[in-house]
């Protein structure tokens, strides 16, 4: 392996992980991260290894110091949203979202993280606003559908949750999106 291979160093990692050695996959990280301090690709997925060893306060750590050096790193501040909100933080994890949005306000996986942590947080206009925009830039439109009328629904907003299923549902298609449309639409006629 050359000094900053990072695709065998990953490669590296993941045969490590799949054989159960996670203090290797850590010492592998801590050495490569000894040798260049300030890789970017490095300080991520180190700190997105030790959330998923759950040793948050080094997750933290970490992907504070990759923010530091890249503050647009987006992938970073999500990866800290998740720290936060797996630490009982909401607003800190949905802070620091809004934070990184000005770095790119359409990165899908950050407006999707954000529609989720909204939703839990009980902010539904905020996560509908969210909504809105993926739908805009035409991600998965059927799912997005879906989760704009789950959340009109939530919002009391039956007929507006109505619309939306209508256009899922009338594309005639047995799918997970159907089915799922069809389940929310029992939901809001019950309420009605």
């Amino acid at each position: 392996m050359t000094e900053l291979d990072v695709p065998e160093i990953l490669r590296t990692a993941l045969m490590y992980i799949s054989m159960g050695k996670l203090p290797e996959v850590v010492e592998l990280f801590q050495d490569i991260h000894y040798k260049d301090p300030e890789n970017q690709e490095i300080l991520y997925c180190f700190g997105t290894m030790m959330v998923v060893l759950q040793d948050y306060d080094s997750a933290a750590r970490i992907l504070k110091k990759l923010l530091a050096l890249n503050p647009g790193y987006v992938n970073a501040h999500i990866a800290l949203a998740h720290i936060y909100f797996n630490t009982n933080k909401v607003e800190e994890a949905i802070a620091t979202l809004e934070n990184s949005v000005q770095y790119d306000q359409d990165h899908i996986y950050l407006l999707e993280n954000m529609n989720m942590m909204y939703s839990y947080a009980g902010m539904n206009e905020k996560a509908q606003e969210v909504l809105d925009h993926i739908l805009s830039l035409g991600k998965d439109v059927r799912e997005v559908h879906c989760d704009i009328a789950e959340n009109l629904y939530v919002l009391k907003r039956f007929k507006e949750a109505l619309a939306r299923l209508k256009i899922v549902i009338d594309e005639n298609i047995d799918d997970k999106s159907d089915r799922r449309a069809k389940t929310i639409k029992r939901n809001v006629l019950s309420e009605m």
